[in-house]
């Protein structure tokens, strides 16, 4: 494999598990920095402790450290890679759910003039136009926001947010 498809497969891992960018970056520096052993005792060393979100992404690594055992440069170019697309891949798997997201705000939304919604996928943050509501907006969000989440598997790890933008005529 290149290095290209290793960094973009270890980015998909990065961006599922939700590992942190300066986490990433903090790899990139040791892997330029220090020797490969070095590289794959900190990775060891943080699966152990149990750092949130780190178990996925740190064993695809430990993997792709152990088969390039001997080409440093490989590892460091697959992590460099890996800190320039996880963002790109972490909007990508939100930007795959906006059909079942809007289809759920809509099916909630329609009594209170549903028009659209806004999918911003940094912070996974739902904006909700509408048109015709007059109740407690925080209550209507909450109420989205569960059925996202009871809806939509792959929302259950992120910060969601949903706004509720009134229209009033």
């Amino acid at each position: 494999m290149s290095v290209k498809e290793v960094g973009e497969e270890l980015a998909g891992v990065a961006a599922s598990s939700g590992i942190g960018s300066k986490r990433l970056r903090d790899l990139l520096t040791r892997s330029q920095t220090s020797t490969l052993d070095s590289l794959e005792a900190c990775i060891k060393h943080q699966i152990d402790r149990k750092i949130r979100c780190f178990k996925e992404f740190g064993e695809a690594l430990l993997n792709v450290v152990r088969q390039h055992k001997d080409d440093k440069a490989f590892v460091t170019e697959a992590l460099a890679y890996v800190c320039l697309t996880v963002d790109y891949c972490r909007d990508k798997i939100i930007r795959d759910l906006q059909s079942q997201i809007e289809s759920t705000v809509k099916d909630e939304c329609r009594s209170f003039g549903y028009q659209r919604i806004e999918l911003s996928t940094d912070r996974v943050r739902v904006n909700t136009f509408l048109s015709n509501f007059r109740g407690n907006p925080r209550i209507l969000s909450e109420r989205i926001k569960q059925q996202l989440l009871r809806n939509i598997p792959q929302l259950q790890d992120k910060n969601l947010k949903v706004w509720i933008n009134l229209r009033w005529r």
